[in-house]
């Protein structure tokens, strides 16, 4: 068996874990479902996180593609819906297969892709229903809050990410 990044044992998923996977397979209509995530920052190196009203924890801007959609569209968009801005992703810095819920049987394709800088005076807007805060940190509290399942790739993202001009 897979083992979790955080805990370092396997494990198998809830029900409702579950239940989760299956209907995002669906939706993106392929296994492993895929996954983009956006990594932001800002002129200073903090790096943008949000913090979903579904789950523990702090992530990257993303989520999951829908069917017939590239994770390169997947990360434009889910960048546009969770934080209002509009860029086009550049260079893919991380991607990999995990374990959704650090279940083997549930595998998630994921790409970080850089997707610049916040400049000084842009607005951030977080749809509500979906999220509940976002921050800019500086990289290494970064990689402490966001979840634990997530903090080594978001390492591996900052690691091959390009300086800040």
């Amino acid at each position: 068996m897979a083992q979790s990044e955080g805990s370092g044992r396997a494990r198998v998923a809830t029900a409702a874990q579950r239940d989760w996977y299956a209907s995002a397979r669906l939706q993106a209509g392929r296994s492993p479902v895929p996954v983009a995530q956006a990594l932001v920052r800002d002129v200073a190196g903090a790096v943008l996180l949000v913090r979903p009203a579904y789950k523990d924890g702090w992530i990257l801007p993303g989520g999951m593609a829908e069917r017939g959609e590239g994770l390169v569209a997947a990360a434009r968009r889910e960048l546009l819906e969770e934080t209002g801005l509009s860029r086009e992703p550049g260079r893919e810095l991380v991607h990999e297969v995990v374990d959704a819920f650090s279940d083997p049987a549930l595998p998630l394709e994921v790409a970080v892709f850089d997707c610049g800088l916040v400049l000084p005076g842009e607005r951030i807007v977080i749809p509500t229903d979906e999220l509940l805060d976002w921050a800019l940190l500086p990289p290494a509290e970064a990689v402490a809050r966001i979840a634990d399942y997530e903090g080594g790739r978001l390492a591996r993202a900052l690691a091959g990410a390009p300086p800040i001009p």
